[in-house]
C-alpha cells in the first residue's frame, strides 16, 4: 500500500469510526484524561416515532441507517419506495458507524462518541431501550450479535484506550448486558479494526489493518485466543463483514477510489476460498448487511450520502436502486442494518 493509500485508509476509516491521534471525541482529546469519559453517566436516548401508523408499518422489517457525524439514527421501511422520508428516530447518539440487528430483531448500536453499546427491543423498528453498558476497553465502531438481549454481543474496537499520549492497537470486546464487556481479544495484525462478524458457531472474524495499513482477516475460533490470521484474503482494504444463508462470508472493501468493491469466501476457518467477486459497487461504503432471505444487500455509500440496494448471489451482485430522504452527504452515512437479517 502506498503512503498516499495509507493516509486514504485512515482518513475513509475516521469518517465511518475509525480514529487516529488527531481525531476528537466530543471535542475532548482522547485518554485517560478525557472528560467525555471520566463523567460517564446514564445514558439519555430518545425513541421518536415520526407517524402514527408507524409502528405497524415497520413491524419486522426496515432499514436503520447511522450517520457519523449525524446525532440519530434514522428507520426507513423496507421497500423499494426511493423517496419516502424515515418512519422513526432514535436520538441522542454519536459518531456511529458500523450498525447490526440480531436473529430476533433487536437493534445493536456501537456509540463511538460515548463508548458505549445500547441494544434496542425489536423486531419493531426503533423499540424501546432495552439497556447499555460501557466498553471499557476501547472506542466501538462495529458490533455483531445472535442474541443482543441475552447473548454474546462481539464489538469492534477502531483502538483501544490507551494513556494519555494516544490509542492503542483496536481490538474485539465480547459482552453481555449486565456482566458488560468482560474479554477482550487482540492480535498482532490487528491495528486499526474496521468492522466484526459472529457466526452460528460461535467463532469471530476481524477486519482490520495493520500498522502500516495493511488488510487483513483475523479469526478467533470461540471468540477466544489469540487470533489466526486468514489466508485467501484478497481485500485491498478492510470493510463490513456480513454472513449470507449459506454461510458465507461477505466482505467490503474500501478501496480509494469512487467505487467500492465485494467479495464473497466461504471458510476463512482460518484458510479463505473465494466464492464470488470482487464486484464493484454503485459507490463507496464501509459497512453494509444483507436482508434476511439473503437476495437483498445494502450498502452505506459514503460517497453520495445515500444508500445503495443490490441484488444478491454469491456469484452475482446487481446494483437496483438507492434511497437518502432524510440524509445529508455532509454527515457521512456510516452504517446500514436490515430488519429481519440475513439468516445465516
Amino acid at each position: 500500500m502506498s503512503a498516499k493509500e495509507d493516509r486514504v485508509f485512515s482518513r475513509t476509516l475516521l469518517l465511518v469510526g475509525g480514529f487516529t491521534a488527531s481525531s476528537l471525541i466530543a471535542g475532548c482529546s482522547m485518554g485517560a484524561s478525557n472528560p467525555t469519559l471520566a463523567s460517564f453517566g446514564p445514558r439519555k436516548t430518545d425513541v421518536t416515532i415520526l407517524t402514527p401508523s408507524a409502528r405497524m408499518d415497520a413491524v419486522n422489517q426496515g432499514v436503520y441507517v447511522s450517520e457519523f457525524d449525524g446525532t440519530e439514527i434514522l428507520g426507513y421501511k423496507s421497500s423499494k419506495q426511493t423517496k419516502s422520508p424515515p418512519l422513526c428516530k432514535i436520538k441522542n447518539v454519536s459518531s456511529v458507524s458500523g450498525i447490526a440487528v440480531d436473529a430476533h430483531g433487536d437493534f445493536i448500536e456501537p456509540d463511538g462518541g460515548t463508548q458505549t453499546i445500547s441494544v434496542y427491543r425489536g423486531p419493531q423498528m426503533c423499540g424501546d431501550l432495552v439497556n447499555f453498558m460501557k466498553d471499557p476497553y476501547g472506542y466501538p465502531t462495529d458490533a455483531a450479535s445472535a442474541d443482543a438481549v441475552k447473548g454474546t454481543i462481539v464489538v469492534a474496537n477502531s483502538f483501544d484506550i490507551g494513556n494519555s499520549s494516544g490509542e492503542g492497537p483496536g481490538s474485539i470486546s465480547v459482552c453481555k448486558l449486565g456482566p458488560g464487556c468482560t474479554r477482550n481479544l487482540t492480535n498482532p495484525n490487528m491495528y486499526q479494526v474496521a468492522a466484526v462478524a459472529f457466526d452460528n458457531s460461535g467463532d469471530c472474524f476481524a477486519s482490520a489493518g495493520t500498522a502500516s495499513g495493511r488488510p487483513r482477516l483475523v479469526y478467533f475460533k470461540g471468540c477466544n485466543g489469540k487470533g489466526t490470521v486468514a489466508t485467501g484474503y484478497q481485500n485491498v482494504s478492510p470493510g463490513g463483514l456480513d454472513f449470507d444463508k449459506s454461510g458465507n462470508l461477505v466482505s467490503l472493501d474500501t478501496n480509494y477510489s469512487t467505487k467500492g468493491r465485494l467479495f464473497v469466501y466461504s471458510g476463512c476457518k482460518p484458510k479463505c476460498t473465494l466464492v464470488g467477486g470482487p464486484f464493484t459497487l454503485h459507490g463507496n461504503a464501509a459497512y453494509g448487511h444483507l436482508n434476511e432471505g439473503s437476495d437483498l444487500f445494502y450498502a452505506a455509500n459514503f460517497n453520495a450520502g445515500q444508500i445503495d440496494a443490490y441484488t444478491y448471489a454469491p456469484s452475482k451482485v446487481k446494483y437496483v436502486y438507492s434511497f437518502k430522504k432524510g440524509l445529508l452527504q455532509s454527515k457521512y452515512v456510516s452504517g446500514v442494518a436490515v430488519n429481519p437479517r440475513s439468516v445465516q
